[in-house]
């Protein structure tokens, strides 16, 4: 599968599960703004029961009726409505949970007693039920989208990071090759890109590993050249300079002896004498130096150094 199908498949079912939250918290929202309107019309028709038990009750049940409009008034339930109470006379028996506004008595009914006494009841508009419940709603949408991005977010996230998870193991090839390490090599991955990307790896793995070992092949040869052509020259010294500083040193040592009584010949002698043993131990010190590059010399290299 390639990486744009990959991603784009993962994205559907991110963007899924996103609606799905999304949708439930929406229907809870929902089911929250129901409940609250069923308990605001429930409250309605306890304010209406209450003021028609007000009208058809008696002086001695007034406290309790002008009770229990007080308890609705004071439990602020009523949606985007509160009312206020009055006696005929125009003394405020319940007042609003909201003041009234200046010039503005709301709607009024009047309540008709069978035994003549009226009451007054003023339904007033309450606009700030109605802001509070514009807010909850704003806050309930701002929360919902929120959460909704997050979730977006979170899943992009996750999705990219498993997406690009074989990514981590190119690096590590790589950082291995990094160390002269080629024998690192990487499975198949499952995105079509990133595995083609690991298969050119693993080829210039091969490659470079093939190439470490044919250089490796090159030293060992080229250090056997070395070491050949090293025990090739000390052969060559020993057999040639070698012999004949020995026999340039015997004739010295016969005419030392022949010279014995002719001082200045002899003098001359020596002097040739020193010199023949300053090229006897120029060429053991060249030899020496051969020596330990050339520790697998062949028996007759050693012989050589040895005998000089």
């Amino acid at each position: 599968m390639d990486l744009t199908r990959l991603l784009m498949r993962r994205a559907a079912w991110i963007f899924l599960a996103s609606l799905c939250v999304a949708v439930l918290l929406a229907s809870w929202r929902a089911s929250a703004d129901i409940r609250q309107e069923n308990h605001g019309a429930r409250e309605v028709a306890r304010l209406l029961e209450a003021l028609s038990s007000l009208q058809r009750g008696s002086s001695a049940s007034q406290p309790n009726d002008l009770a229990t409009l007080q308890a609705i008034s004071r439990s602020e339930s009523l949606r985007h409505l509160s009312f206020q109470i009055e006696d005929g006379q125009g003394r405020v028996l319940v007042p609003a949970a909201v003041p009234v506004p200046a010039g503005e008595g709301g709607a009024r009914f009047v309540l008709r007693r069978e035994d003549g006494q009226t009451f007054n009841a003023v339904l007033i508009p309450d606009p700030l039920s109605e802001q509070k419940e514009a807010i909850a709603d704003i806050l309930g949408m701002t929360g919902m989208f929120f959460v909704y991005g997050l979730a977006m977010l979170l899943g992009s996230y996750w999705v990219v990071r498993r997406a690009f998870g074989p990514l981590r193991a190119i690096l590590a090839a790589i950082a291995a090759f990094r160390r002269q390490d080629f024998s690192a090599r990487l499975p198949r991955l499952p995105v079509r890109e990133l595995d083609h990307v690991a298969g050119a790896l693993n080829h210039l793995a091969e490659a470079l590993g093939a190439a470490e070992a044919r250089q490796k092949q090159l030293s060992v040869r080229l250090m056997t050249l070395q070491e050949d052509e090293r025990a090739r020259l000390a052969l060559a010294l020993q057999e040639h300079l070698g012999q004949a500083l020995t026999a340039l040193r015997a004739n010295v040592a016969y005419l030392l002896r022949r010279t014995t009584n002719d001082l200045s010949l002899q003098a001359a002698v020596r002097d040739m004498e020193a010199q023949a043993l300053t090229l006897h131990q120029s060429l053991r010190g060249l030899l020496h130096q051969l020596q330990p590059v050339a520790e697998t010399l062949g028996k007759a290299g050693k012989l050589a150094i040895g005998g000089l």
